[in-house]
């Protein structure tokens, strides 16, 4: 399962063909779902500054849709992640460590 659906600035891509993988660190992001657990990762980065498990996220970049596809990607991820996460992420790290 990936967790975070993003959408690269189209200011930085205008298109599919624009992106250059090796750049993909220099690209501001949109996040179309799981906002979430990106606030979740960010709340266990500073937590836990030196795991490595939180460095590093999976993700699904988008780059040049149109209003109406972003909204169609955003509700798709999260309909599905409703039946598969009854809990956030920092939640459960925080339940499996008590």
């Amino acid at each position: 399962m990936v967790s975070y659906v993003l959408l690269v600035d189209p200011l930085q891509v205008p298109n599919k063909e624009a992106f250059d993988k090796s750049k993909c660190f220099e690209y501001n992001y949109y996040v179309l779902g799981g906002n979430h657990s990106v606030e979740s990762q960010r709340q266990l980065m500073e937590e836990y500054p030196n795991n490595p498990h939180f460095e590093t996220m999976k993700c699904i970049i988008y780059s040049s849709l149109s209003d109406t596809e972003e909204k169609l990607v955003a509700w798709d991820h999260n309909s599905d992640n409703e039946y598969r996460m009854s809990m956030a992420f920092i939640q459960r790290v925080r339940f499996i460590h008590s």
